[in-house]
């Protein structure tokens, strides 16, 4: 499996993001970026520090390997985002899933 693109994690921030229902603005507040920041990120305009995508990421309750392991496609969309969706999100290795 290859690794996802910027802007395919960006995309599976931003339906993350959108299952919370969060505002761009109250991530952005939570992590310490800017809504612009954000808002490039899932877009995959801009890349991010590690630190501030696992604030990002803990913004939203998913951890930040659901970013980067998504293979089952989205049933609204067909992006290959599984997150959070019908609590369908693969817990972490630190919460007892495979790494």
């Amino acid at each position: 499996m290859s690794s996802p693109t910027l802007a395919q994690v960006g995309e599976r921030f931003r339906h993350a993001r959108t299952d919370a229902a969060m505002a761009q603005a109250d991530v952005a507040e939570r992590s310490g970026l800017s809504r612009a920041s954000v808002a490039n990120f899932e877009a995959g305009r801009q890349d991010v520090p590690l630190s501030k995508v696992i604030a990002m990421c803990d913004a939203v309750g998913i951890a930040m390997t659901d970013l980067w392991s998504a293979p089952d496609p989205c049933p609204a969309c067909g992006c290959a985002w599984r997150g959070v969706r019908a609590g369908a999100r693969t817990p972490s290795p630190d919460e007892g899933g495979t790494p």
